[in-house]
């Protein structure tokens, strides 16, 4: 979660593509930042209680007596707290890197992959309450895949940010090998498999 923060809040990265952080500074996830800052520290966290809600809704779905029971509870309690995190992780991610939602509104695949992990975060709290494990798990299984991938598509192209300047940035473009190498890759790849 804290190194999805930085990816999204943004490395100093320099011309020559060197970059050189410490653990932490002053925990303000501007420039200078550390690894480790407010905001990546909350995505983190946020990742740490989304993955346990998502965990508690598989065990949900592959136990059952007490053990579900119980894991339906917290499950339930659990999606919950993600909704209510989510509220203040997307107001951090709109600070910290406002291209994000600038990007979203121009973009249609990220319209449809925010709506996907809207419905997920909806539909697994009112699956677990109607005893319908699968689909639950598979609620909660879009909201997850929704969410990093509606996130993937707002940063699209830029692959690594670079806080010190925007001709810094490592884009799929211009980072990638180049065409004939990974031509020649995927030939390689193919005979290996």
């Amino acid at each position: 979660g804290a190194a999805l923060g930085n990816l999204v809040r943004g490395l100093p990265l320099d011309a020559s593509g060197y970059l050189h952080m410490p653990l932490f500074t002053n925990f303000l996830p501007v420039h200078p930042a550390g690894v480790l800052d407010i905001y990546t520290v909350a995505i983190g966290l946020f990742a740490v209680l989304a993955l346990a809600a998502h965990g508690a809704t598989f065990l949900v779905w592959k136990t059952d007596g007490l053990v579900q029971q119980r894991s339906r509870r917290l499950a339930t309690r659990l999606w919950w707290g993600v909704a209510a995190a989510l509220i203040p992780v997307t107001w951090a991610t709109a600070r910290v890197n406002t291209d994000v939602f600038a990007q979203f509104s121009t973009r249609p695949l990220a319209w449809l992959l925010a709506a996907s992990w809207i419905a997920g975060l909806m539909a697994t709290p009112w699956f677990l309450r109607r005893r319908q494990e699968w689909p639950a798990f598979a609620s909660s299984s879009l909201f997850l895949l929704g969410l990093l991938a509606a996130t993937a598509a707002c940063v699209f192209p830029v692959m690594l940010r670079s806080q010190l300047d925007r001709a810094h940035h490592l884009t799929a473009f211009n980072a990638s090998a180049p065409e004939h190498s990974l031509t020649m890759g995927l030939w390689w790849w193919g005979l290996g498999v």
